[in-house]
Formats: structure tokens, C-alpha cells, sequence
């Protein structure tokens, strides 16, 4: 559902109405975009696809080895609106994955949550909790020790020289 539930944050996905549209010069979608092909084709609006691409993962001391994960096992958690996406990531980083805990989108985490993870992790005594930094900044880093990490992601468009091209149009 590229559109979410039609709602804008944080009850939805969207970062502005559909109406939004009549202002836009390009579309950013990641996936499955039918919906918005239709809106892109009436307002004569191009589609840019992206990705996203790891960056890095960190803790609360900062950057982690990315190579120095690979094979370990893992507790990993999210409140996003598409897990899956993040499992995918997690793949991508080679980790082996013990338990994956969902929570809704915008999730705010309280005292319970990070008991229910602690306890997750003393039960299948892995040496890492993992999360995206959209959730990671929900937590509270002081009390949590350097075994709790997070994952960065950014945009990469699919066709960089699209995104240059537009950008020159506008200028």
C-alpha cells in the first residue's frame, strides 16, 4: 500500500496530503508504486524509486565494525511499518536472527518494552540488541548498555542521474 492508510504522521505514512501532488515535481517511492503511477501519470509528476542502502550501525559509543556482526546472533526489534523491510536489512548484514519483536508504527517505547527485550535477550543470551535508528531514538540510550545497537540507513535513488537532472530543472 504505497499510500499507507491515507493518513499523515504519526497516525499514517504519508508526510503530506495526496493533494500535496499539485506542488510536486517528482514522486519518491521505494516499492510497489501502482497506485501512485496512476497520480504521477495525471499530474505528469516522474516517479523517483530508491533504495535504502546500510550505512553503518552504531551504539550509543558510536560506529560498530559491520564485518565484526556477521554471524552473530542477534535480538532484533522495530516499530516500523513494514518489519520486513528491516528483517531484509538484517539479512543483508549477514546476522543470525534469535527472535524478531514487532511493535506498531511509531511505537513509543516504555519501561516494559526494554524489560520484555532484556528478557528476550537473558533468555536466548545473545550479546546484541538491534534496531533502526528511527526506533533507536525512542529508547533511552543512557540506560542501555553498548550491546544495544542500531542500524543507518540512507536514501539512494535508483537512477542518480534522474535525481540530478530534476534538481537542475528546478535551479
Amino acid at each position: 500500500k504505497p499510500v499507507g492508510n491515507g493518513f499523515l504522521l504519526p497516525a499514517g505514512p504519508l508526510r503530506e496530503p495526496i493533494s500535496g501532488r499539485r506542488r510536486a515535481h517528482v514522486i519518491f517511492a521505494r516499492s510497489n508504486y501502482k497506485v501512485l503511477e496512476k497520480i504521477a501519470q495525471k499530474e505528469k509528476i516522474p516517479i523517483l524509486e530508491f533504495d535504502y542502502i546500510v550505512e553503518g550501525v552504531c551504539n550509543k559509543q558510536g560506529p560498530v565494525s559491520l564485518p565484526d556482526l556477521e554471524g552473530k546472533d542477534v535480538i532484533a526489534f522495530c516499530g516500523i511499518a513494514n518489519p520486513e523491510s528491516f528483517q531484509s536489512t538484517l539479512a543483508e548484514l549477514k546476522v543470525n536472527i534469535l527472535e524478531f519483536k514487532t511493535f506498531q508504527d511509531h511505537h513509543q517505547y516504555t519501561a516494559n518494552d526494554i524489560e520484555l527485550l532484556c528478557n528476550c535477550s537473558q533468555r536466548f543470551a545473545p550479546k546484541i540488541i538491534i534496531t533502526t535508528e528511527k526506533d533507536w531514538v525512542k529508547l533511552p540510550i543512557e540506560e542501555l548498555d553498548d550491546s544495544w545497537l542500531f542500524v543507518r540507513v540512507r536514501l539512494k535513488p535508483k537512477e542518480d542521474d534522474f535525481l540530478v537532472s530534476r534538481f537542475e530543472m528546478l535551479i
